[in-house]
């Protein structure tokens, strides 16, 4: 049996750039975090892809690890079955990127499992087919990631690692976040952060329509900031908010705060803690 961790991602930055007839063209900066999903593989003699996950809503055929399963399969025509099994912790629709990382994930598992001898820019060119950011995932790191995010190359970029989490719990679909977007112009500030990794530079071109549409998501951005966060930004397309703290001990006060608000929370860090 393989195990493997699929790590969630942050959005340090995110630039709109401009909305194309089939997508909207982006600037951003990932960052893999230590939450992560766990994937579990084991070949079987049925010639079958069996999926199953502790979340009995996302067991499903569409689920992104068993469509790039199967497409891997019938690709390459590969006669061993698998059973797969998912152990979700990143929540779903919260700009954190789950899905696309257990997309990567499993990917790079099966080229093993199955002895695919994928090569990297093999296996990208798999990936860009399921969706735009599961390219990140490959990489991992700290990247900046244009066009639709799938386009990557890798920064040394060292940031604040005292970060909590928050999430009202209200899922977001990327599309009405981007749909949302008014501004198309890139920010100054986008240097200004490479330059000095300071989190005050931080920025994210979905977070004022998503702000319209969800005024929870304001007031959380607010909560952070008013329970000791240096700064506060919404992560991708959310509902997930990041808050960057200096000290420990403001930032366990303002975790517990959300928690008896019913939020989602999760304290975590830039980079991956592997076990």
């Amino acid at each position: 049996m393989l195990t493997g961790n699929a790590y969630a991602k942050i959005n340090l930055y995110l630039d709109t750039l401009s909305r194309g007839e089939q997508y909207t063209e982006i600037r951003t900066i990932f960052a893999e975090i230590d939450l992560h999903d766990v994937l579990r593989v084991e070949r079987n003699r049925s010639g079958e892809v069996g999926f199953g996950c502790d979340d009995k809503q996302l067991q499903t055929e569409e689920n992104l690890v068993c469509r790039v399963a199967k497409y891997l399969q019938d690709r390459f025509e590969v006669s061993w079955g698998v059973d797969i099994f998912l152990q979700k912790n990143i929540p779903v629709a919260a700009g954190l990127g789950g899905g696309s990382s257990d997309a990567a994930k499993i990917l790079t598992m099966l080229n093993d499992e199955w002895d695919l001898d994928l090569s990297f820019d093999e296996q990208n060119e798999i990936a860009s087919l399921f969706g735009s950011d599961i390219n990140f995932f490959l990489h991992g790191g700290t990247c900046i990631g244009t066009g639709r995010g799938e386009k990557i190359s890798k920064i040394d970029l060292v940031v604040n690692d005292k970060i909590l989490l928050i999430n009202p719990n209200v899922p977001i679909s990327s599309r009405e976040a981007y749909q949302a977007v008014e501004n198309f112009e890139a920010t100054e500030n986008f240097d200004k952060f490479i330059n000095s990794a300071d989190t005050k530079f931080c920025y994210n071109a979905l977070q004022a329509g998503v702000e319209r549409l969800y005024p929870i998501i304001k007031e959380s951005v607010n909560g952070l900031l008013d329970s000791g966060a240096t700064s506060a930004i919404l992560s991708g397309s959310g509902a997930t908010i990041i808050g960057f703290f200096d000290d420990m001990s403001s930032l366990s006060l303002a975790n517990n705060y959300f928690k008896k608000k019913n939020f989602w929370t999760s304290i975590t860090k830039i980079g991956r803690s592997e076990t």
